[in-house]
């Protein structure tokens, strides 16, 4: 625009980063809010008829050869499967949650180790685990979810150092968050792959499903924390992971969409309730 009583030009300049972030997020929910209405209403009929499936299975086991057993092994393997995948779409179809558990990372991820260390052991990979000294931090979670976020991202570590190497897991404080990161030596992540990481069904693995790292975004949001991909092809990738330190006296604020409409409609607005 130009001021002509002042001979001058005057130019906006406007940042949309936040919003375009914003737009993003809004088309991850709908995407979920789909898949989880979709999902949610065949998922529990399917795992009955795999329940069903693995009770006939048993029964064959004792009525058959050798060599039919090898083909029913296989039959439970793949129906094993099925219910992983199956058990995935339900979490992801659920709405988030609240946490008041006190956990500790350190010893969550010293038992994904202790899991995931016969598997690596024979893919040549060697797993550490590096933390401060007399480290004590706690955050407030779910044991059972975070373990499975750790143990989806060493699986994939794993699976993508063919040639094996080292898989490094660090904890530490950072700014009053606790930060653990997973490092590999694999292939590396394409650069136009990294924004696909977390979409649902997006997968590069032959047999994937696309839904590992789905769930791992999930479970970290709910936590209340952030992760980050930093990767060099051929070098390998690093997944960093941020959650709030639970300090004594801590406290926040969790609402779901009704407690949050009602506390808008309400004249005391400066004094929302915390749980």
């Amino acid at each position: 625009m130009k001021l002509t009583h002042l001979d001058m030009y005057v130019m906006t300049v406007i940042d949309n980063t936040e919003n375009v972030k914003l737009k993003q997020n809004m088309r991850d929910l709908e995407r979920l809010s789909n898949m989880g209405r979709m999902s949610a209403s065949i998922t529990h009929e399917i795992k009955n008829l795999v329940t069903s499936l693995k009770g006939f299975v048993e029964l064959l086991k004792d009525n058959t050869t050798e060599e039919g057993k090898k083909y029913l092994h296989v039959m439970e393997s793949e129906m094993e499967r099925m219910e992983s995948i199956l058990s995935e779409l339900l979490y992801l179809s659920k709405p988030s949650k609240a946490f008041e558990e006190k956990v500790s990372l350190l010893q969550i991820l010293k038992e994904v180790v202790q899991i995931m260390q016969p598997h690596a052991y024979s893919n040549n990979v060697f797993i550490q685990l590096k933390s401060e000294d007399n480290f004590n931090s706690t955050i407030l979670g779910n044991v059972n979810q975070l373990k499975q976020v750790f143990i989806n991202l060493v699986k994939n570590a794993i699976e993508v150092m063919k040639k094996g190497g080292t898989i490094t897991i660090e904890l530490k404080d950072v700014h009053n968050k606790i930060q653990v990161s997973v490092q590999d030596e694999g292939i590396g992540i394409p650069e136009e792959n990294l924004s696909k990481l977390f979409t649902p069904f997006f997968t590069t693995k032959e047999q994937g499903t696309g839904l590992g790292l789905c769930l791992v975004k999930k479970v970290v949001d709910e936590h209340q924390g952030k992760i980050v991909v930093k990767s060099t092809v051929g070098v390998g990738s690093t997944f960093i992971l941020e959650f709030p330190n639970y300090t004594e006296g801590y406290t926040k604020i969790y609402y779901n969409d009704s407690q949050l409409k009602k506390w808008l409609t309400t004249k005391e607005v400066n004094s929302l309730p915390v749980v």
